[in-house]
């Protein structure tokens, strides 16, 4: 993206140095567009220091205008900073930017969590919207009235990947994520118990945090110690590692956006099990990379991961399918269609 673009924009989300899905996203987009203008809309250190951050991004924001910026991009879900990104949207435009709002959560749930007529009184002021899958653009300028809605997939800086090994035997399964019931974690967990009552093999690697008491109890119970392997939160060449030493991601969430997980996956030569939310579908739905389960249904999750662990040959191929769907979802694919939408923008008046 040519740097005087870049300029042009200004990016809106949360604290970058937390975890999270969007900050992950902002962190990629900082990866390749330079100059990167930005301000978050909270901070990872508390409630004062994240009233002083936003102060900073008002200042940053009104700043920014004055060296040109035109657009401000906005990065946001359904969690508590709704609000906040809203009410910078609404200081954006009263400065003479052009709003473009980038949502990265189930906009179904968040029209039913935050109230239709409220969607409606603050999206609808916006010049521009992203969504992250097909289903939710159609609900946006269907059931919401929404204008000028773009579907932009997320994407990854990283290089594609062939996998670091031929595949494992037995088969590993990889969960990475907060391991709660919202995850699909424990259904995870479950499947897995079924699958050695079967007396099928397969190991499953496990990164992340939850209630580990709980969760230990469910593996000692069902017998899984040999198979299920803890390895707490991981993130930087540990969680690269791991993705390359596995052979399916598994993802059982019932609600999601676009996981950047699973493209990292994909370049990493996963295969994936996901289930039917977000822009899941949309990743994978269509392809031989994996399969999409329904949400909660254990017995599909269970004869998916046995599919895979009985038939080697389907799952080198999607191993190899997983490589080249990833490549949609990295800054060549992408970038020009925010350069394109960008363009579109500043041509308005």
């Amino acid at each position: 993206m040519k740097p005087e673009l870049c300029k042009r924009t200004v990016f809106i989300g949360p604290d970058m140095n937390g975890a999270g899905g969007i900050a992950t996203v902002m962190k990629e987009y900082r990866k390749v567009i330079k100059p990167f203008r930005s301000g978050s809309v909270n901070s990872c250190h508390g409630k004062l220091p994240g009233l002083l951050n936003l102060a900073w991004t008002l200042c940053k924001i009104a700043g920014y205008r004055t060296m040109g910026s035109k657009i401000l991009h906005i990065h946001y879900a359904g969690q508590k900073s709704w609000k906040r990104e809203n009410m910078l949207a609404a200081i954006g435009r009263k400065l003479g930017y052009k709003t473009l709002m980038h949502c990265h959560c189930d906009l179904v749930l968040l029209d039913k969590h935050q109230g239709r007529s409220e969607i409606i009184s603050k999206l609808s002021q916006a010049d521009a919207h992203i969504v992250l899958a097909n289903s939710y653009r159609d609900f946006a300028e269907k059931e919401i009235g929404l204008k000028n809605v773009s579907v932009i997939p997320n994407f990854t800086s990283a290089p594609g990947k062939t996998p670091e090994t031929k595949l494992n035997n037995p088969p590993v399964f990889l969960f990475l994520g907060l391991l709660n019931r919202d995850k699909g974690f424990f259904d995870l967990l479950e499947a897995c118990s079924r699958l050695v009552k079967d007396g099928l093999d397969f190991r499953l690697v496990v990164g992340g945090i939850g209630n580990m008491p709980e969760i230990e109890s469910f593996i000692a119970e069902n017998h899984l110690a040999d198979k299920v392997e803890l390895r707490g939160w991981i993130s930087g060449t540990d969680k690269e590692q791991a993705l390359r030493s596995a052979d399916v991601l598994v993802l059982p969430s019932y609600t999601e956006g676009m996981p950047m997980v699973i493209i990292e996956a994909m370049l990493a030569g996963c295969a994936v099990i996901g289930t039917g939310v977000g822009a899941i579908p949309d990743m994978i739905g269509n392809s031989h990379a994996g399969t999409v389960v329904t949400p909660g249904d254990i017995d599909m999750l269970t004869q998916s991961m046995a599919a895979f662990i009985k038939d080697h040959n389907t799952l080198e191929q999607a191993r190899t399918e997983a490589l080249t769907v990833g490549q949609r979802y990295t800054p060549f694919s992408v970038l020009p269609q925010l350069e394109n939408l960008y363009n579109n923008l500043l041509e308005q008046k």
